[in-house]
Parts: C-alpha cells; structure tokens; sequence
C-alpha cells in the first residue's frame, strides 16, 4: 500500500527583510486604569486610506476595536480597551491592507487546553467552498495563538467531525507556516492532524519539503483535541520544537519574529494521491506578546518647565516620569492672559519609551508663548483621566531698584554679559535660608544654584549657561533672583555665545 503525503501550498504575496525594530506594532503604551477599569492604548502601526488598525484583547473569548489614528507619536493609533486588573493583561493586533492581513495574537497565559475562542481569529472562509462535497473538509475558520511554550492553531468547519478515513480514502487536517519572504516556498512547515500508519506517517509537526513520503520529516509530536459542538479542532506543538528546528532558524528572525501562515484540508485516494479540499489562506502571523500588568498606580512625575524667549518658535518643555511606565491620558497647559483665558494647548512626547522620563513639548509658536502677553499658566497631566498633577506658573517680576533689599547682590569676575561662565557674588549679614535661581524671559526656572542654609559672610555661585538637566542654553537675556529672610532681589543677565 503506498501512502501519499498531503500537497501543501503556501501561496504569500508579502516582502519581508531584517528589521531594525519590529515591522508593525512599535512603542505598545497605555495610561494607567480609568474609570470602568479600562485603559487607553497607543501604537505605531501604518495608518490611512484602505488600511484597517484593530486592537484584541482577550476577555471570554477574543474581542476587537477599531483603533483610531491620534496625535500623539510619529503615526500613532489608539482605542479605549479593558485593561488589567488583578492580573497581567496581552493584547494583540491586526492589520489589513487590502488582501494583506497582519497579525499579533493575544498571547495566552500558561493554560491547559485551551478553549477555540481563547484563539485570536487569523480568517475565515466561506462555506460551501470545498471541492468533493464534504462538510468535515470544509473549512470555515482559523484561529492561532501561542503561550510561553507552545504554538495553537484552531481548524472549525461545516459539520461531521474530524475523521482521518473513510473506505479506501484518507483525510488530513492541516496548519501550515512557512518562510513570508518566499512567494512559493519550497519548505513548509505543518501540524497535521491525519490517519496513523506507523513508521510511515501519522500526527505530528513535520518539515515538508515536497509530496512524497520522503519528504515529509517527522519533528516532533502534537496534541489534538476535538471540540465537537463547536466543530473545532485544536491542533498545538512545543514552540521549542518548531523555534529549534535548524532549517526554520536559519531564516526565522527572532528581532522581528514573524511567519506566513495557513490551514489546509485534504482528501487521500490510493490511486490519486492526495488533493486540496479546502484552504484559509490566513496571512502573516507576528509571534510576540504585549501586555500591561496589573499595578498600584502612583501619580507621575513633572520635571520644572522650561520656556523659550517670545517669538513664533516659541514653545514650553517639561520632563514627565511615571514608576509604572504609564502614559499620559491627557497632557496640556492653560494659559490665562490679561482679559482673561488664552486658550489650551496640548504638550507632545518627544519619544515614546515611558519606562524612563519622556520630554514633553508644546508646537512651536503657540500664540501665549509667541507673544509673551500671558499672565498665569496651568501646567496639567494626568494618567487616569482622574487624578491631575501640575502646576500653576507666573512671569517673574523684576525690579532693578537695590534700595528695597539689605542684601547685596553684584557680579564679579567675567562682566555681564557673559559667554561660558559667570559668577554671582552675594553677602549675608546673619545665617539663613538662601535660594538662588536663574530665569528665562517667560519666568519658568532654568537652573536652581543653591537652595538651602548659608552662613552669615560673602558667597560665590557660579552658573555655567546650562539648565538643571545639563543642557547649555542658548543665547539671551535672563533673569537671577537671591531669596533670603532679608529680601530678595530680581536682575537681568545677557549670555552670548
């Protein structure tokens, strides 16, 4: 009796290379828990006209939003989603682009036999479609996912079970994955579920590098398990099996772990070999996990804001950190002018890694900034959409007048205006609290040069042109204020460079 390997074909229209970062899906973040314990999810992901960006998250089963293109990173999209709560929440992905599908499957935790609608759809297939009129090879759905050990793909059809014989035919039920570079690969890998002949073929996880028996090489074992109210079939292997195999590493690239993937039925005769019944020809499957996990939240952190001179490239920075690498639900500030409210105008991350302190930066020559003419300005961010954190800040007043203080202030050494370094000389009569700060023309702090107890006698504080953070600043007229319990006072400063 001679057995005939089922003809596989993975037919993939996709280009793929080596990437530097992840093709789709880069810089995943979310706010911290909202009311109704949800989140708002932010991704980079291609977005415009005939192209469809979907967020997955698991919750029963497999559910799916639209997401929505915001302003925020570079081509970012967003959807309000249930977020983690008691426990560590996946999310996943998914991409069309006309025929081309993308996607990232909700990762599962490490579960038993998981159930088909725990498996994130890959596609669907219409019914009716499968070539010998029978409803078991009539495939209708597939479904994939993956957890920290093993890969899932689930096989639904029209009716009557999964039987792997019949008289004198045999029948196969396969997930098929392959190399998504190649348009038609010459090696394919496969679960197949099919008829037992020992030694000659049976279920497993084979390398197929044609359509004889010699050419399919047996990797490794899989589990199966019908579920037949659901006319499911759940077919998994050890991703350590597949990952390990040498001929999948070789092309397999872990950076930006990707596969074309697709779920095949076939009819075996023992005088015409075997012939597709039916396909799913699924898409791109991305092999990575997103998650949030399931925190305490703790307010963020803001930096001192940082105002540029008036003029239309005006703009305000502040540094925001957050202990749990929450972004930001929202992130403004409100500014009052003379007659009243100048307007709200929104601040923008300058990189999106939040497991560190993210600059945020308003538009360059936003009318309150641009003109100078603002009387107070609310600095406010929060990461619930509850709790806000912020401040309220003000234009420093100066007053040239020495007279009204009892403390003097004078520079010594390099004159004003100064180039690279200048030295701020000062004389307390008794011992106190002393604060010495340097200003920008807006009044927001540059650099703080001492804060804290002095002793009576002289004091030398030498500013060297940079902010609190280190950076030199440019060119310009500042402002240094000495606050001490004799008075204070405010004078001008020029820098040149």
């Amino acid at each position: 009796m001679k057995y005939m390997l089922p003809i596989i074909g993975l037919v993939m229209c996709y280009g793929a290379s080596a990437a530097q970062s992840y093709t789709y899906w880069n810089s995943f973040r979310a706010t911290a828990l909202q009311p109704g314990n949800l989140v708002t999810a932010r991704v980079e992901n291609p977005h415009g006209a005939g192209l469809i960006n979907t967020i997955l998250y698991l919750d029963n089963s497999v559910q799916e939003l639209l997401l929505e293109p915001v302003i925020d990173g570079p081509a970012t999209v967003a959807a309000l989603v249930p977020g983690p709560v008691g426990q560590r929440r996946y999310y996943g992905f998914r991409l069309v682009q006309g025929s081309q599908r993308d996607l990232l499957p909700v990762r599962l935790g490490d579960v038993i036999n998981p159930a088909p609608g725990q498996l994130t759809v890959l596609a669907d297939d219409p019914a009716g479609d499968e070539v010998f009129g029978r409803p078991h090879l009539d495939l209708v759905e597939c479904r994939v996912s993956f957890s920290s050990t093993r890969l899932y793909a689930a096989l639904r059809n029209v009716s009557g079970g999964f039987p792997v014989s019949g008289s004198l035919v045999f029948y196969g039920y396969l997930f098929g994955l392959s190399d998504p570079a190649e348009t038609d690969p010459e090696v394919v890998w496969a679960l197949l579920y099919t008829y037992t002949a020992p030694g000659i073929i049976g279920p497993g996880l084979y390398r197929v590098t044609g359509t004889g028996l010699s050419d399919l090489i047996l990797i490794a074992d899989i589990t199966v398990q019908e579920y037949p109210a659901q006319n499911t079939l759940v077919l998994s292997c050890l991703l350590s099996d597949l990952f390990g195999d040498p001929t999948f590493a070789a092309w397999f690239d872990p950076a930006d772990p990707q596969v074309a993937v697709g779920a095949f039925t076939q009819r075996i005769t023992l005088t015409g070999g075997a012939a597709e019944a039916d396909r799913i020809a699924g898409g791109r499957m991305h092999v990575r996990a997103l998650s949030r996990d399931a925190v305490a939240n703790t307010p963020p952190q803001l930096g001192e804001l940082m105002l540029t001179p008036p003029g239309p490239q005006a703009y305000a920075e502040i540094e925001y950190a957050d202990a749990q690498g929450d972004c930001p639900v929202f992130a403004e500030m409100v500014f009052t002018g003379p007659n009243g409210s100048a307007g709200t105008f929104p601040f923008y991350p300058q990189s999106l890694d939040y497991s560190g302190p993210v600059v945020y930066r308003t538009a360059a020559g936003i009318p309150p900034l641009a003109a100078g003419n603002w009387t107070s300005a609310e600095v406010r961010f929060s990461d619930n959409a509850v709790d806000v954190v912020g401040f309220t800040q003000t234009p420093v007043a100066v007053d040239d007048n020495d007279a009204s203080v009892n403390v003097q202030l004078r520079l010594d050494g390099v004159p004003n205006p100064f180039a690279e370094r200048t030295v701020f000389r000062f004389d307390l009569p008794a011992a106190g609290p002393v604060r010495l700060a340097v200003y920008d023309l807006a009044g927001r702090t540059v650099a703080v040069l001492t804060d804290g107890e002095r002793p009576a006698g002289s004091h030398a504080v030498a500013w060297n042109g940079r902010d609190t953070r280190g950076n030199p600043q440019p060119a310009g007229v500042f402002f240094y204020r000495l606050q001490t319990r004799q008075g204070e006072v405010v004078r001008r400063i020029t820098m040149v460079r």
